[in-house]
């Protein structure tokens, strides 16, 4: 998952921050670095493009299809004196 790579990122660059904040990274582990953005990029873009473009409308031909169903209506919970305590 991406929260993951992240995660997983930013502890190996603690790993390698020196006491006064800076970054010192081997050839190996900034091209690791590297591979792991690139990784989270295409993520990110995956992520982007599933975004629907505009306001999502349901149709009554989507509820037939059966790839859509309708959450059940829940009622409210209220409190015992009706709300009127502050």
């Amino acid at each position: 998952m991406l929260s993951d790579d992240l995660r997983a990122l930013r502890d190996g660059l603690a790993e390698h921050r020196s006491h006064d904040g800076r970054l010192v990274l081997s050839g190996t582990v900034t091209s690791l670095v590297e591979l792991m953005l690139t990784d989270c990029m295409r993520q990110a873009r995956h992520l982007e493009a599933a975004v629907p473009a505009g306001a999502v409308t349901i149709t009554a031909a989507d509820l037939a299809s059966g790839k859509v169903t309708r959450m059940p209506v829940v009622p409210r919970p209220r409190p015992q004196d009706g709300g009127a305590a502050s």
